[in-house]
């Protein structure tokens, strides 16, 4: 019935995330005297990063006047990253609002 195909909503998301940081910047090093004296700055310091990120999301939600349930399959994959690593995640997510 029109009822039914109005109530459940079947939809799909996809996009694209990107994450980006600054390399670090050190200043007023103190050193306590326990600690080895010859310390690389050049080093220490974190990269610049950044990550980009495809992801998308299948999902079937049913609305009633006073509650309300969504179930979706998500997921992301890394497609470029420097400084970080790269990953994917995998959800099924299962959400109820009353």
């Amino acid at each position: 019935t029109i009822k039914n195909l109005v109530d459940y909503m079947i939809g799909v998301e996809a996009g694209l995330d990107t994450w980006v940081q600054a390399r670090e910047k050190i200043y007023n090093i103190s050193i306590p005297s326990t600690v080895p004296q010859d310390l690389n700055i050049a080093i220490a310091r974190r990269p610049f990063g950044y990550q980009w990120k495809l992801f998308g999301s299948i999902f079937l939600k049913n609305k009633h006047n006073e509650d309300n349930w969504l179930v979706s399959i998500s997921s992301d994959y890394t497609i470029a990253h420097t400084g970080i690593g790269g990953d994917y995640t995998i959800a099924l997510v299962f959400e109820r609002h009353f």
